[in-house]
């Protein structure tokens, strides 16, 4: 469920970009390493919407390079991630774009997958 307009303003003083910004450079400097992250999208209403395997220095960088390459479902969806353990990376071609629940099933098991999708699995 996307914020309430103005809660970045309201909490933080700052815009959602703005914010965004102070973020990643956070993370930039406590993992000076990119990592790959995977992406859940989901929909209030619609459910889950696809899932993304995209590299960052933090789950913000993750979001933002998926943002820039175009491959998020859409503006409202809400958008969990979890940090992939080096050894469970899937191959190049699951990575940086959108994918389907059954393309995340054809390669991570599905308790794994339904781990990582945490309240947004079926």
């Amino acid at each position: 469920m996307p914020h309430p307009p103005n809660y970045f303003e309201d909490k933080f003083g700052m815009t959602i970009h703005q914010r965004a910004r102070e973020l990643m450079e956070k993370e930039r400097r406590e993992h000076p390493e990119k990592t790959w992250w995977y992406l859940s999208y989901a929909h209030e209403t619609k459910g889950f919407m696809g899932g993304a395997i995209v590299e960052g220095y933090g789950f913000v960088w993750a979001c933002n390079n998926a943002r820039i390459m175009g491959i998020t479902p859409g503006p409202d969806v809400e958008t969990r991630g979890i940090q992939i353990p080096p050894d469970e990376v899937p191959k190049e071609m699951y990575r940086n774009r959108l994918l389907s629940k059954d393309e995340l099933n054809s390669f991570w098991k599905m308790a794994s997958l339904a781990e990582l999708e945490g309240d947004h699995a079926e």
